[in-house]
């Protein structure tokens, strides 16, 4: 299989219109599809894309990167088609173990269009270039040799510098320009942040100013609300209490209120459930947020280096004091800020158990809770009641944590055996194609066999006529009777190839998830109950709806039934 990998940076949208266009996925794809259709040793291979978009070429987590890469370690895919070697990878240093190490072990080809550079070929290319330099070339691009080397030495030295040469060359340029690129644009964020400019969404309470850009309005019907919650605050209410407070006076969340006045922003794309209402975690995230003082903090993280995930805090964050209106005042802001007093005691460690961030209740829809005790049962509960004081129908009693994980462990037994079922379905499945393939091939055979049958008797035909030896009306009318016979063959052999074509479709379309699944079976065959590890591989998702109604998701669900459905589609 042709794998045609296609990224695009986030930070493309900082490039001029000719490159964010030239970058853009349409165009990337177009270019693999040329090249792809004019290459006659690979048109013959299925294909199948691997499109991340918005992922840094620095970091190579990237999700469609890695199902690619998950399918080269199977030998699924036998060929990576990229446009250039940006798009692959702007680390350098990585991009040399994929391009040096792993996929010449794997024996997986690397093709970068615009690069012209092709690992299948490299022995090839080299030839060419020898043969030119031995006519009397005076240079050689692919490799660093200048005008000034003798024209008898340089075969031998082309024969010294591979052709990973100059990709290793180009693979440190696209690092540096990446790494050079990030630096450019945080300064130029560094730059802002010190001028005290709101580049970024608005923080709730505010709104952009339309007229002087980076600069905010208070938004007065918003920042009653933040008001209101300082002045609960500042009575001595503590945030679950003030949450309870505003649910009871239905006051619309911070996501809420966006959504209804068409703000984008965090909150609004965080907040999913249908029974969104405020929490003590969402009243103390206002409490605690000094731009309601008119204090712009200028950064309170910073990426530790270009493409890295993982932030760390900046503690010694600039603020820059009455920036911007305040909603409230700093006396205001320093009272409510006591209610945080008690919180600031060390929190127990977290103890990991199975079922952790997996439980969900069935009616709001929010995680539920985790109840650990010492000298009874631990439980889990919905807490959503409780928190905001909103009564919409979820379960008030506490769930067992041994009964619930007893009874995931029962039903995770019955779906391995379902994983097994689908993995012989994949495999029956794939066996019925390679028949179906053979069957079609023997079949196609036979009819170019017969095609070319009749064109040699065509030709005998005309060769009898200019000898005299057949009638021209005879002639014609053979003529005409082999021409319809061959339309018909032809009309017979696009449809053979059709099929052919469906079914290289279908190559290995699941086999290798489900291998993967299936390698998680083997090593959990022997375990008597829920374990962290196997609730990790295979739980997506409990729902609790009551102590008789629990529903759990699967990962790899959807692949499964698909792949049990599989089997009897295939048809030849």
């Amino acid at each position: 299989m042709v794998a045609f990998y296609i990224r695009l940076s986030r930070l493309d949208d900082d490039l001029d219109e000719h490159k964010r266009q030239s970058n853009s996925v349409t165009n990337q794809r177009r270019l693999l599809q040329d090249y792809f259709a004019e290459a006659p040793d690979l048109r013959t291979e299925d294909t199948e894309e691997f499109i991340d978009d918005g992922w840094s070429g620095m970091d190579f987590q990237r999700p469609a990167f890695q199902r690619m890469l998950a399918l080269i370690k199977k030998r699924t895919v036998t060929t990576v088609l990229v446009k250039d070697f940006s798009r692959f990878g702007r680390n350098y240093v990585e991009c040399a173990d994929y391009l040096e190490k792993l996929f010449p072990f794997l024996g997986t080809r690397f093709i970068s269009v615009l690069d012209r550079y092709d690992s299948g070929r490299t022995a090839e290319a080299w030839q060419m270039q020898a043969g030119s330099v031995a006519q009397g070339g005076t240079e050689c691009r692919k490799c660093p040799l200048r005008a000034e080397v003798p024209l008898e030495g340089r075969e031998a030295q082309l024969r010294k510098y591979p052709l990973r040469v100059e990709v290793a060359a180009k693979n440190i340029v696209n690092s540096y320009y990446s790494q050079d690129l990030s630096r450019k644009i945080t300064s130029t964020f560094d730059v802002k942040r010190e001028n005290g400019v709101f580049f970024f969404n608005a923080p709730f309470g505010y709104r952009k100013d339309p007229e002087l850009r980076g600069t905010v309005l208070i938004d007065p019907e918003a920042a009653e609300i933040v008001r209101h919650i300082f002045a609960l605050a500042c009575a001595g209410r503590k945030p679950g209490e003030i949450a309870k407070q505003l649910n009871r006076e239905n006051v619309p969340t911070k996501a809420a209120y966006n959504q209804a006045h068409r703000i984008t922003g965090k909150s609004t794309s965080l907040e999913t459930s249908v029974y969104a209402a405020w929490t003590g975690a969402k009243v103390s995230s206002v409490l605690k947020n000094e731009v309601y003082m008119g204090t712009y903090v200028a950064q309170r993280s910073r990426r530790a280096a270009a493409g890295a995930k993982k932030a760390v805090a900046v503690t010694d964050a600039r603020r820059i004091p009455n920036n911007h209106p305040a909603i409230v005042s700093k006396t205001v802001f320093d009272k409510a800020q006591a209610i945080f007093t008690q919180a600031n005691r060390k929190k127990p460690e977290d103890r990991s158990y199975p079922l952790r961030s997996k439980v969900f209740c069935g009616t709001c829809g929010y995680a539920m809770a985790y109840r650990e005790a010492l000298y009874e049962e631990c439980s889990f509960y919905c807490a959503h009641t409780i928190q905001t004081g909103n009564h919409v129908g979820c379960p008030t009693e506490h769930f067992p944590e041994r009964l619930l994980n007893a009874r995931v462990f029962a039903q995770l037994k019955q779906w391995m055996l379902t994983l097994e079922a689908a993995c012989g379905s994949a495999e029956a499945a794939e066996r019925k194609r390679r028949e179906g393939l053979l069957l079609l091939g023997e079949e196609a055979e036979g009819l170019q066999a017969d095609l070319t049958e009749r064109q040699a008797t065509k030709v005998s035909l005309y060769e009898r006529y200019r000898e005299g030896k057949l009638e021209k009306d005879t002639y014609l009318a053979q003529k005409h009777k082999l021409t319809a016979e061959q339309t018909s063959i032809r009309a017979e052999l696009d449809r053979v190839h059709q099929r052919e074509a469906r079914l290289r479709a279908l190559r290995n379309r699941r086999k290798p998830e489900l291998d993967d699944l299936m390698e998680q079976v083997a090593l959990f065959q022997g375990e008597a109950k829920l374990t962290c590890v196997m609730a990790q591989a295979f739980v997506e998702r409990v729902t609790v709806y009551d102590k008789w109604h629990i529903e759990i998701s699967w990962k790899g669900e959807t692949l499964v039934e698909a792949a049990l459905a599989e089997n009897s589609s295939v048809k030849t």
